[in-house]
């Protein structure tokens, strides 16, 4: 199975309160690819409607997906199956029901990649104490 540890995830969460970063837990959706898997209408193949796109992303926010991505699933399956304690941490860049373009400046993406190496190392800070 492709599941990470509960305790994991409620400990990095804390860690993002605490340092007064916006913070949820939710489902992860893992694709095979960044466009059509992502319901996407702007790759270079697309054999859905907007509406569909829509009725798709709505579904999957009703089911507590809160990020769509290409890589967590095969970390889940692997450490999983090593009996290792893990979570995924990841920054939603925008809301997919808003649209599919990513719409900040580099400092932006940059302040959000930083997010998640402070959330980390201050969980890996508490783990050591």
């Amino acid at each position: 199975p492709a599941v990470f540890d509960a305790e994991v995830y409620q400990q990095l969460h804390k860690a993002a309160i605490q340092l007064k970063i916006p913070v949820q837990i939710g489902k992860t959706l893992s694709t095979d690819d960044f466009y059509e898997g992502q319901a996407r209408l702007d790759g270079a193949f697309c054999d859905y409607t907007e509406q569909q796109k829509f009725a798709f992303l709505n579904r999957l926010y009703n089911e507590g997906v809160r990020n769509i991505e290409m890589e967590a699933i095969c970390f889940a399956a692997m450490f999983n199956r090593g009996n290792i304690r893990a979570a995924a941490v990841c920054v939603a860049l925008l809301d997919r029901l808003k649209g599919d373009q990513v719409l900040l400046t580099h400092n932006d993406i940059n302040e959000f990649e930083m997010r998640i190496f402070k959330v980390v190392s201050t969980y890996i800070k508490q783990q050591l104490n």
